[in-house]
């Protein structure tokens, strides 16, 4: 399970990439939070790829309940991005200070929070697929990862 779920994670920030060369769509400070979420999860699932089962099985399981936990974090962030879309223009919060400046000013926790509650910019729908916009496809993801985690962490022995 944790190939399938390191697949997963590779080609959600592949297609991020891509999108963001090849489509010319720069990433909002959400999106750049659920890239992070999406690289912390590829290092993890690689770290339960190269733990022997037998002898690490219990921080194989914390490794996938902290899996679990960043799986939420990306799913709210993308339930987050698609509240922002379904507002109007006028009701969408004033756009933040860019992420470079932010860093350099505020502490990590201070940075999120602004990001979370200021990010007008992400309000934009820029990019539809079937039917579905960026945000949506994100939740998608992070809904697949969902079941593989709970499968993996849940319905597996050792």
């Amino acid at each position: 399970m944790a190939v399938f779920g390191l697949v997963l994670t590779l080609a959600g920030n592949a297609l991020s990439f891509f999108m963001e060369f090849f489509y010319h769509l720069p990433p909002c400070p959400l999106c750049w939070l659920q890239r992070l979420i999406l690289a912390m999860m590829t290092v993890l699932f690689l770290s339960c790829m190269a733990l022997p089962t037998e002898k690490y099985w219990i921080l194989k399981k914390l490794l996938m309940a902290l899996i679990l936990l960043l799986t939420l974090a990306g799913a709210s962030i993308a339930l987050r991005l698609m509240y922002l879309e379904q507002l109007p223009k006028e009701a969408l919060p004033s756009c933040s200070a860019s992420l470079e400046r932010l860093w350099a000013i505020y502490p990590w926790w201070q940075v999120v929070k602004n990001i979370f509650f200021n990010a007008g910019d992400c309000g934009k729908t820029e990019f539809v697929w079937l039917l579905l916009s960026i945000p949506q496809w994100s939740l998608v993801l992070f809904m697949v990862l969902m079941v593989v985690e709970i499968k993996s962490l849940f319905f597996t022995r050792r």
